[in-house]
């Protein structure tokens, strides 16, 4: 179904052209480590529709033993393939038949909304997905570094957090390591106290765990105390970590969590801020997006 979807796409790319190949912009990609020219990204968001598609019927007729993984790969498969066509449709990237395009894709993400799914297969698949932008953000994503000296004057001062978290780069590196397993030991809300002294625990030996700071950021999502934290690790955790190495570089003794529950304010409600960059996807290349087209319908896509 993901090949065949790419080959569809292939053909129509043949004959319309969907997005605007000199736009520069580059885009988080939800099942990819590196960021993505707009093409890739639809080719990518076009050939996910069609595993969603698979999932959603699969998981009616999956025996006891294979449902709870249906219902898994359903429900994360429709939220990583409807934000990255958000991502898509807010850029500009897109010609006008290209946006009739996306409308489909939409229209199609929009049915599959209304499917209900198991309470644990949603969390599973809501820790995933933002297991995966945190460890995404945390390798390609940079503050300002004027916006971080004024949040640490700041944060010395006692005063409140100053508003605002804007991006420095998105970053052409690769990751370096696995996903974890997002839904281990954080379903409850004891275990996920115990999950979130274990991370905490870690980070004080080891603060550039990136492990670490994506445990932090699941488990305090389970924790009604600590939302205004989740918040923060979760949506803007670049900042969260640099501001922890600049102060705890301080020698001064700070709680990831509660400097976490302190930066919430400065969290911008837009969804997409930090996962689509201009112009800094293709260095000095002019082939590099073409390459990296080819590179969605051949290498390794999760």
């Amino acid at each position: 179904m993901h090949e065949f979807q790419h080959t569809k796409l292939g053909a129509l790319l043949d004959l319309l052209a969907l997005c605007d190949s000199a736009s520069g912009t580059a885009f988080y990609a939800p099942w990819r480590e590196d960021p993505r020219p707009p093409t890739a990204l639809l080719h990518g968001i076009y050939a996910h529709l069609g595993v969603a598609m698979f999932w959603r019927r699969h998981r009616h007729v999956a025996d006891a033993a294979g449902r709870p993984r249906a219902e898994f790969e359903f429900a994360f498969w429709r939220e990583q393939t409807g934000f990255a066509l958000r991502l898509l449709r807010g850029s500009g990237a897109l010609t006008e038949h290209g946006e009739r395009f996306a409308a489909a894709i939409a229209a199609t993400l929009s049915d599959m909304a209304a499917d209900a799914v198991p309470r644990e297969a949603a969390l599973a698949a809501a820790d995933a997905a933002i297991a995966h932008r945190v460890r995404w953000r945390l390798t390609h994503v940079s503050p300002f570094p004027a916006e971080l000296d004024r949040k640490i004057e700041a944060w010395h001062a006692g005063r409140p957090c100053p508003p605002g978290c804007a991006t420095d780069r998105i970053d052409g590196v690769r990751m370096w390591s696995d996903p974890p397993d997002a839904t281990a030991g954080s379903s409850g809300q004891a275990a996920a106290r115990t999950a979130l002294e274990g991370h905490r625990r870690e980070l004080a030996a080891a603060p550039e765990s990136i492990e670490a700071w994506i445990g932090l950021a699941l488990a305090s999502r389970r924790l009604d105390e600590h939302r205004a934290a989740a918040t923060s690790l979760a949506g803007v955790p670049e900042v969260a970590v640099a501001l922890h190495r600049r102060i705890s570089g301080e020698d001064q003794v700070v709680d990831p969590i509660d400097l976490a529950a302190w930066l919430t304010p400065a969290v911008r409600d837009e969804e997409t801020a930090g996962f689509v960059a201009t112009s800094a996807f293709q260095r000095g290349d002019p082939q590099a997006a073409q390459r990296a087209g080819d590179g969605e319908r051949t290498g390794a896509r999760r």
